[in-house]
């Protein structure tokens, strides 16, 4: 199976968002420390939420699994289309640390 994200749902902060339209850069490919991406059960997705929201996080749920483009991922955009992350050559920044 393959993976859907639905782009509106993933949180960027507006600086981000303007810096990466700007420079021509996808958020969904720069590093983003203290961020984790969990795959769970669609039953369990609640009780995953709830637990680290206790923990003082911002958790959401941003995508689901799907048959479609197994071993994949997709995104869908806000225009309604849907389009397939292709990760780059190189670094599209360099790293600092």
């Amino acid at each position: 199976s393959g993976l859907i994200i639905d782009e509106a749902a993933v949180p960027v902060a507006p600086p981000v968002a303007a810096l990466c339209g700007l420079a021509g850069l996808d958020p969904l490919l720069l590093a983003c420390e203290g961020r984790i991406a969990a795959v769970v059960s669609p039953g369990a997705a609640g009780t995953a939420i709830e637990a680290l929201r206790a923990r003082d996080a911002s958790p959401c749920v941003i995508g689901e699994m799907v048959e479609d483009h197994p071993g994949r991922v997709a995104v869908r955009t806000s225009a309604g289309t849907t389009r397939l992350v292709v990760l780059p050559e190189e670094d599209p920044l360099p790293r600092i640390c």
